[in-house]
């Protein structure tokens, strides 16, 4: 169903199921798979996503964290990960029971384990930062000079292009990724690295997935730029897929649904911490002037851009009010049945229940979540340019909405 959401309604910050603000559940998306944290732990934030309503949004995250942190260093993962991305589309797309979501979930449960036990690098990520920030000011370099014979079988529109790739000419290729459409680019990208470069792709493999993945092709094709650079002794060679087991099933089904009283669920409900790291990113509670009044008094009002919460508003004749920031209901009786059923209460939990979700948060440098997520020699990736360092924070969230895959 397709749920109307009003043009006056919050829309830089929004909540989830379990009252979580829904940017940070994304970034801990991110951050416990590359942190490699406990399987429950990746799967709960997973859950936490997927059952407030965004499951073809969740696939977005996880191509994301794919091609900014894994592709570097794990190309031939890209094939494999994309069949069990293709197959929870058909299953979603089928009548829906009990088989088929667990089907569902299966496939992304096996996503999210491959991706868990790979080597992971920022070098992509950083890259892609670069280019946003270098949107509106890079300019093309032209050379002087002889020209490489290898230019002659190119279309004279692609000269350049391939001339700014053969000398590896970062600036040039940003502005490139910044200005053409990627499809133009792609062929003759490929064509340079396998036949002048002698770089073993199967082209029409790879052509395949180009015309399938229906993910940002800005994304993928700049990943393909570094990863043709990449020192073969590095990328690893393995396709294997980790397959999910009963128990992981079991314990994202177990997170579906809830039946006890309602002041309950959050403490029910919230089973991890939000990590203080991730003060880098541009957080939608910096907006806020006091998060705990935002969300003790005005939950409501944050909620309402979730699906989930708004077909619940719904169903009880629940409208936004952006002058009160609060909800207004058709009459008393929608309004104590909402609340009968919904009252979470978040304002009378516990300081651990609190905590979980609304810990205190400060600001930081993108070089210590790089330091404490890939190690400590990571800072020679943003070089101290502190414009990266902006931009980074201010891009991570930028989410390509997915449009659908072709089967």
């Amino acid at each position: 169903m397709s749920i109307k959401i009003p043009d006056n309604a919050p829309d830089n910050i929004e909540l989830t199921r379990s009252l979580y603000l829904k940017d940070e559940v994304e970034l801990m998306i991110m951050n416990s798979l590359l942190c490699k944290k406990s399987i429950n732990e990746i799967l709960f934030w997973v859950a936490e996503f997927y059952y407030s309503g965004y499951c073809v949004e969740l696939w977005d995250i996880l191509w994301r964290c794919y091609y900014d942190f894994y592709a570097f260093t794990n190309p031939k993962l890209e094939y494999t990960l994309l069949k069990k991305h293709c197959a929870w589309n058909k299953t979603r797309k089928r009548k829906i029971n009990n088989v088929s979501k667990s089907k569902s979930i299966g496939y992304i449960i096996d996503f999210i384990k491959t991706l868990r036990i790979c080597s992971s690098t920022p070098d992509i990520f950083i890259f892609r930062l670069q280019v946003e920030k270098c949107h509106s000011t890079t300019k093309l370099t032209k050379y002087k000079g002889r020209k490489p014979t290898i230019l002659s079988k190119y279309d004279n529109k692609y000269k350049h292009f391939i001339h700014s790739i053969h000398k590896n000419d970062k600036t040039n290729i940003m502005y490139y990724l910044n200005n053409y459409d990627p499809d133009e680019l792609y062929l003759p990208m490929i064509t340079y690295f396998e036949t002048d470069k002698n770089i073993q792709l199967n082209k029409q493999h790879s052509l395949m997935i180009w015309n399938k993945l229906m993910y940002s092709k800005k994304h993928v094709l700049l990943g393909i730029y570094k990863m043709m650079f990449q020192i073969e002794t590095n990328v690893n060679s393995h396709k294997i897929i980790i397959k999910h087991n009963e128990e992981n099933i079991a314990y994202m089904q177990g997170l579906r649904h809830y039946k006890g009283v309602p002041h309950k669920f959050l403490k029910t409900m919230r089973h991890f911490n939000i990590n203080k790291n991730i003060g880098c990113f541009a957080l939608s509670r910096f907006q806020l002037d006091n998060l705990n009044t935002a969300i003790w008094y005005h939950w409501e009002y944050y909620a309402f851009n979730n699906p989930i919460w708004n077909e619940r508003f719904r169903i009880y004749n629940g409208v936004i009010n952006p002058n009160t920031k609060e909800i207004d209901f058709k009459n008393e009786t929608y309004l104590e049945k909402f609340y009968e059923k919904y009252g979470y209460e978040p304002d009378e939990q516990s300081q651990d229940v609190h905590d979980k979700a609304y810990i205190p948060i400060q600001k930081q440098s993108i070089s210590k979540w790089l330091n404490t997520v890939f190690g400590m020699n990571s800072s020679h990736y943003i070089n101290n340019d502190n414009a990266v360092n902006s931009i980074i924070v201010e891009n991570i969230l930028g989410s390509t909405r997915w449009k659908k895959i072709e089967i």
